[in-house]
């Protein structure tokens, strides 16, 4: 009998071919789930709710952000859709929420509903925002957006137009500092909204 037939033999060589797909294997990192967060100082206990009442309408995104995956930029012509860095939430709703719980406290109000939710009959302005970057690019992460303020009654006369366009140095290489570092733009586009609307 051939050695390589006898039991023995086929053990050992079952052995070694698990010993080469174990050395093979290459073991994938875990996936991580971002979130935008508030950054700016205030609690809902400090708002007197004095404030305008406000509607804000759903956030376009572009397609190429209606993603899970965050988006590394390389260059004008090319993307990277990270698949172990993922947000944990749509990102049109996690920018809407984020900025409603920013112009509550920059505007002093609880009068803040967001699409889908219908605005109340006696809303006075209406925010539409268009977002066109958002993203990492090496060492620095983008925010690009218009915001077009309009009394709700003329919806399609825009009353305040706000343009922004800033980046920002993330500070570490752990995923939540990217988050982070976007959430601190959105939290100075919501200050820039603020402004716009005016006193």
């Amino acid at each position: 009998m051939k050695p390589w037939r006898s039991p023995a033999g086929r053990d050992l060589g079952i052995a070694l071919l698990l010993l080469l797909c174990q050395a093979c294997a290459v073991s994938t990192p875990s996936t991580a789930y971002l979130q935008l967060a508030a950054i700016s100082t205030g609690s809902p206990d400090g708002i007197s709710g004095d404030g305008p009442s406000l509607f804000i309408d759903r956030v376009r995104l572009p397609d190429f952000l209606l993603r899970d995956e965050l988006i590394r930029r390389d260059d004008d012509f090319s993307l990277h859709y990270n698949p172990y860095l993922r947000w944990a939430e749509p990102l049109d709703l996690g920018l809407q929420r984020v900025l409603a719980e920013e112009l509550s406290i920059s505007l002093d109000t609880r009068q803040i509903r967001r699409y889908p939710t219908p605005a109340a009959r006696d809303t006075e302005w209406r925010l539409q925002v268009e977002v066109d970057r958002f993203e990492r690019q090496g060492e620095e992460v983008q925010l690009r957006a218009r915001g077009i303020w309009a009394r709700s009654d003329s919806p399609d006369a825009a009353v305040a137009v706000i343009d922004f366009d800033r980046q920002r140095r993330v500070e570490s290489a752990s995923p939540g500092a990217t988050a982070e570092a976007l959430s601190e733009l959105l939290a100075a586009f919501a200050g820039e909204l603020a402004r716009g609307l005016g006193p």
